[in-house]
């Protein structure tokens, strides 16, 4: 069962699917949702099966700008439908071994593809640059991420699971505010570049605000954006920098 929000109501489709997991594109006219063996796509009219993933879990889908769609889960899969059809990426992420989850897919580009991957050893984080892939550590506080929502700000890639970091120019840091309840598995995510809104499976809705840039500057010179620019603890007008 899916649900779609058009305009003031919620209406309820069966997708004949069970166990979706995860949902994502464009538009209203354009999603995909994955789960358990399946890849369906939403037309604006109903929700039809476009990849039978036979045994492949399904935890994650993301559609690039370009409306390639990728979708990511059990045993290191990694599916795209770029070349016309549904088919495994043509140059598999490195996984740590056979049975890790693929529990996050951001993809900017067919060469600027982002993927979680869950394995043994926690998360790690793979980046495809449209020729090979690299591995980055899971250089955020917490458990290893049972789940991972991404999304795009006006200054790099955010990603949220069951912690927080944020990708800015290829380094990863923590989010410097209050910790949720990081026992419960987190849900749907989105923001802008000032707030992040989430889920999670405890019933409770989050709303964080950053109050420091990903980079501090050297001193701070917006005095009315109610940020600390400069990350010495003082903001706008209170700090000594702005007149």
């Amino acid at each position: 069962v899916a649900l779609v929000r058009d305009g003031g109501s919620w209406t309820r489709y069966s997708t004949g699917a069970d166990d979706l997991l995860d949902l994502h594109g464009p538009a209203g006219d354009d999603m995909y949702a994955v789960g358990n063996g399946t890849v369906l796509h939403f037309d604006g009219a109903a929700w039809t099966q476009v990849h039978d993933a036979g045994s492949a879990i399904l935890e994650s889908v993301w559609v690039s700008s370009a409306g390639d769609a990728y979708a990511g889960g059990s045993d290191c899969t990694l599916l795209t439908n770029a070349g016309g059809t549904w088919q495994a990426i043509g140059v598999a992420p490195p996984c740590q071994d056979s049975t890790s989850r693929i529990v996050g897919v951001h993809a900017a580009s067919a060469s600027d593809i982002w993927v979680s991957d869950l394995g043994p050893f926690g998360s790690v984080f793979h980046h495809f640059d449209g020729t090979s892939w690299t591995t980055r550590p899971n250089m955020v506080a917490g458990p290893a991420l049972q789940h991972t929502e991404w999304f795009d700000t006006a200054d790099g890639v955010t990603l949220f699971g069951n912690g927080l970091g944020a990708l800015v120019d290829g380094l990863w840091s923590d989010l410097r505010q209050p910790s949720p309840n990081f026992s419960a598995r987190a849900g749907g995510i989105t923001g802008t570049d000032r707030s992040i809104y989430f889920v999670q499976t405890d019933g409770a809705v989050w709303e964080m605000l950053r109050l420091w840039p990903w980079n501090c500057a050297a001193t701070e010179t917006v005095c009315d954006d109610g940020m600390d620019n400069d990350c010495d603890g003082q903001f706008d007008s209170d700090d000594s920098d702005c007149p």
